[in-house]
C-alpha cells in the first residue's frame, strides 16, 4: 500500500524537474504591471490557481490543456508552456459571468458554488469530479443537484461540499475512502463516486478541505475530522485500518479555527492562533524534524511561536500567515516554493520567512508554487512557474530552478491582470 500512494507523491513532486526547460518566446522581458485585481479568495492548486474577487468574478491562470481556466479561449492568445502545452501567463475570467461564492479548484477540474447556491463545473472529470458522467467541460456547465451547495474544495479528483446547513458531502476519486463510502463504482480503473456522498448523518462543518489521498472538516464545535488514507498519519489520529471512509476525529482535544489537507499531511491552527500538523513528514509538518519518512498520526506543533491566521498544506510543502501578516514556509525547495530567494535539494523543517517583507493575509499552497493576497487583496505567487502559474505574465523575467531548469520565482511577484497585460502590449 505504501508504494501506491507514496509514487504518485514522487512523480508530483518531481514531475516539474523532469521537463525539460521552456523554449524563450522571443520577447524582451519587462517588469510585470502591478497587479490591479483585488481577490477576496486564493486557490493554487496542479500547475494553476485562481482568485475570487469579493464580487463573485472568478479568474484563473496556469496550466488549460483540457480547459481547466473555464475561460473562453484556451490559453491566452494560443500561448504556450512546457511541452507545448496550452496554458495562460495571466490571469483569465472564467467565462459565463457567474457570481461564485466559492470555488473547487481540483486537480484536473474545477466548479464554482454561485452565490445563488448553483454548482458549475469546467475541465477534465475523468474521475467523476463534477458530480455527472461527462467527460469534461470547456465551459461551466450547470450541474443540477438535490440541495444547495454553499462552500466548495477540491482535492486530487474528488470535489466536496458543504450546504447552508454544515452538511458535507464528497464526490470523484474514492481510490482511499477521501470522498466517502465506496459502491464499486469505477471511472477507468480508479474507484469513484460519481453521486454525492453524505459524509456524515450527524457531523455539521463549518468548514471542509480536500486533499490527495484525504479530505479534512472542520465541525461547529471547533473539532477538526479527517478521512481516506491513513498509513502515513494525515487522519491525526493513529489507525488500525489503511483507509478509513468516515470522519475520524483528529486526536489532542485541539479546537480548531482552520484546516488544511494536503497531499500527504494535513494541518490546523486553533483558535488561539497555534499551528499544528500531521501526517507524513519530511519537514513538511513544520517540527523540525527533516527526516524523510518521520510521520506522525497525532498533531506536532509548528515552531516559530507566532501565531496565525491562515495555512495551507501542499504537496511537500506548507505555508502559513501569521497574525502580523508575515508569510512563512517550510518543507521542499527545489522550485523555490519556500519564496526564500533561493531555491535548492535542502529542505527546510522549521518556518522560513517569505522574502520581500510584503504583509499578506490569506495563502495558498498548490504542488511547488504558492500563492498569497497581501492586505488590499493584490494576488503575489512563488515557486514553480513552468506551466503560467505564477500567473505574473508573457514578459517578466522569471528565475530558473531544478536540473534541467524550469521557470520559477524565488520571491512573490505579482499576479497579471488581464487587463493590464493588454493595456501594456498597447502603450
Amino acid at each position: 500500500m505504501l508504494n501506491r500512494f507514496t509514487a504518485p507523491l514522487l512523480l508530483l513532486s518531481l514531475s516539474f524537474a523532469a521537463i525539460a526547460a521552456e523554449k524563450a518566446e522571443g520577447e524582451a522581458a519587462q517588469e510585470a504591471p502591478a497587479p490591479s485585481t483585488a481577490y477576496a479568495q486564493i486557490f493554487a492548486a496542479k500547475n494553476r490557481a485562481c482568485g475570487l474577487t469579493a464580487s463573485g468574478e472568478g479568474q484563473c491562470w496556469g496550466y488549460d490543456e483540457q480547459w481547466e481556466l473555464g475561460a473562453e479561449a484556451r490559453g491566452s492568445k494560443g500561448e504556450t508552456c512546457t511541452g507545448r502545452a496550452m496554458c495562460s501567463r495571466s490571469a483569465l475570467p472564467i467565462a459565463g459571468k457567474l457570481v461564485f461564492a466559492s470555488l473547487a479548484v481540483g486537480e484536473y477540474g474545477s466548479c464554482g458554488a454561485t452565490k445563488a447556491g448553483e454548482l458549475y463545473c469546467w475541465g477534465n472529470n475523468s474521475l467523476g469530479s463534477f458530480a455527472t458522467g461527462w467527460k469534461g467541460a470547456k465551459l461551466p456547465q450547470l450541474v443540477e443537484l438535490p440541495w444547495k451547495p454553499a462552500s466548495l474544495s477540491g482535492g486530487a479528483g474528488q470535489t466536496c461540499a458543504l450546504d447552508a446547513e454544515g452538511r458535507a458531502f464528497c464526490w470523484g476519486a474514492n481510490d482511499t475512502g477521501k470522498a466517502g463510502k465506496r459502491t464499486g463504482e469505477l471511472c477507468g480503473k480508479t474507484p469513484c463516486s460519481r453521486a454525492p456522498n453524505l459524509i456524515s448523518e450527524t457531523l455539521r462543518f463549518k468548514q471542509i478541505s480536500a486533499g490527495g489521498s484525504h479530505t479534512c472538516a472542520l465541525a461547529k464545535d471547533g473539532k477538526a475530522y479527517c478521512w481516506g488514507l491513513a498509513i502515513l498519519g494525515q487522519l491525526g489520529a493513529p489507525q488500525k485500518a489503511e483507509e478509513v471512509e468516515v470522519p475520524v476525529e483528529v486526536s489532542g482535544g485541539h479546537k480548531f479555527r482552520l484546516v488544511s489537507a494536503g497531499y500527504v499531511h494535513s494541518c490546523g491552527i486553533t483558535e488561539a492562533g497555534e499551528g499544528f500538523c500531521w501526517g507524513a513528514g519530511g519537514a513538511r509538518l513544520g517540527a523540525g524534524n527533516a527526516t524523510l519518512g518521520a510521520n506522525s498520526a497525532v498533531p506536532v506543533k509548528v515552531k516559530g511561536g507566532f501565531k496565525l491566521k491562515d495555512i495551507s498544506a501542499g504537496v511537500a510543502e506548507t505555508c502559513a500567515v501569521a497574525e502580523d501578516g508575515s508569510a512563512f514556509c517550510w518543507g521542499a525547495n527545489w522550485a523555490g516554493q519556500l519564496g526564500v530567494g533561493k531555491a535548492g535539494a535542502e529542505v527546510r523543517a522549521e518556518p522560513q520567512q517569505v522574502a520581500g517583507g510584503r504583509k499578506f493575509r490569506a495563502i495558498s499552497v498548490g504542488a511547488a508554487a504558492a500563492c498569497a493576497l497581501d492586505q488590499a487583496g493584490k494576488a503575489f505567487c512563488w515557486g514553480a512557474g513552468n506551466f503560467g502559474q505564477l500567473g505574473a505574465g508573457r514578459g517578466t523575467d522569471l528565475d530558473k530552478c531544478g536540473n534541467p531548469a524550469i521557470a520559477c520565482a524565488l520571491k512573490p511577484v505579482p499576479v497579471v491582470n488581464p487587463r493590464e497585460e493588454k493595456k501594456e502590449e498597447m502603450d
